[in-house]
């Protein structure tokens, strides 16, 4: 029996708190953490485990990514989640996702490929960071290339990927042949913006803008979802535009 106290929720706030972002690389940051969140998901599920030690399909993913396979079926008289028997199966083949996985985590921010987190009457719910720009993924690209030439003999490293045309071209495709494997059908585009800026350079694009119209196969579903920085922009902009008795003092606008 799990379970989860305040202590643990203090804990998990605590460690983001510190790291800002997490990189499998550095072995399994909280072992209890993940422990229990993998129990969580068994109460539920039948689970796959999809094996990414030292981040070998994404830094930002752990060293072990839970995909939930089968939902568990429970009777009223059921005391011990183990008990649950799977009411019904996904044709989950872990080691096709995890093959076509490795070929298409750059195509993504962070190498945050399409990843199952709910499981409901045999369809999958995934998430993922949005499409990575040009930048992004040369750069990525080049930076394996040069891991893998320059990692010893002795130790352990992923195989060169093979390209069957253009990089981005390739990796695309790979991105859609990943949601076509999990049978994705809908696309929720959180973006405010169709491309996101940074210090002047585009990190992030949306599939609506596609240019080639590669995600033409999938509905996409715009559900803008703006973060901190746009909430704050647009209230200070409010307030900018009141009059100037009711304006508030500047000391006050840098609280934001």
């Amino acid at each position: 029996m799990t379970n989860i106290s305040a202590e643990n929720i203090e804990e998990l706030l605590a460690l983001f708190s510190r790291k800002g972002q997490y990189d499998a690389r550095t072995g399994e940051q909280s072992y209890e953490i993940h422990r229990k969140c993998e129990e969580l998901f068994e109460k539920d599920y039948v689970c796959c485990k999809i094996e990414n030690e030292k981040g070998s399909l994404s830094t930002n993913y752990p060293s072990q990514i839970i995909v939930p396979t089968d939902e568990r079926s429970f009777s009223s008289k059921d005391s011990d989640s183990s008990k649950g028997t799977p009411c019904s199966t996904n044709n989950f083949d872990a080691t096709k996702y995890k093959e076509i996985a490795n070929k298409s985590n750059l195509a993504r921010c962070r190498t945050r490929f399409p990843v199952p987190v709910i499981l409901y009457k045999g369809k999958f719910v995934c998430r993922s960071a949005t499409l990575a720009c040009g930048g992004e993924m040369l750069w990525r690209d080049m930076s394996v290339c040069i891991f893998n030439t320059t990692t010893s003999e002795s130790e352990e490293k992923s195989a060169p990927i093979s390209r069957n045309g253009p990089l981005f071209t390739e990796l695309r495709s790979q991105d859609i042949k990943l949601l076509k494997e999990l049978s994705v059908s809908y696309i929720c585009d959180l973006m405010v913006e169709n491309k996101k800026v940074k210090y002047g350079l585009k990190v992030s694009s949306s599939e609506k803008i596609d240019k080639e119209n590669r995600y033409c196969d999938f509905k996409i579903v715009q559900l803008p979802y703006p973060g901190n920085w746009y909430i704050c922009y647009s209230f200070i902009n409010s307030l900018m535009n009141l009059s100037a008795v009711a304006r508030p003092s500047v000391h006050l606008l840098k609280l934001f």
